[in-house]
């Protein structure tokens, strides 16, 4: 009867490695979610609050306004350019977006008749 030797395998502990490598994994995968976000946060809005402990507190006058009289529109964004309209299309304000700029200005596209053609 012929004896078989036993060959180890060449990384003794498989198991020990994904236990080892799982949390790094882990690990990697929390860094870049945290450099995702970014040291602001997912906040893309820079609304004024008040924050008492955890609890943050803002102004919802003007959304509240926005809502009773119905207003919604659509933003498009090509690059540097930008447009704002209501969805029924009744008015629009273009402006430019400069690379890096944080705010722009809109504008009507003509300027305002004053009664004449």
């Amino acid at each position: 009867m012929a004896r078989h030797r036993f060959h180890p395998p060449r990384f003794p502990l498989p198991v020990l490695a994904l236990a080892l490598a799982v949390p790094f994994a882990t690990l990697i995968a929390a860094a870049a979610t945290l450099r995702v976000i970014g040291s602001d946060g997912l906040d893309a809005v820079g609304d004024r609050v008040q924050r008492f402990g955890r609890l943050q507190q803002a102004d919802l006058g003007a959304d509240r306004r926005a809502a009773s009289l119905g207003l919604s529109a659509a933003l498009t964004v090509r690059p540097e350019r930008v447009a704002l309209a209501p969805a029924d299309g009744g008015w629009r304000l273009v402006g430019r977006w400069p690379r890096g700029a944080t705010r722009i200005d809109l504008t009507p596209a003509l300027e305002p008749d004053h009664g004449g053609r």
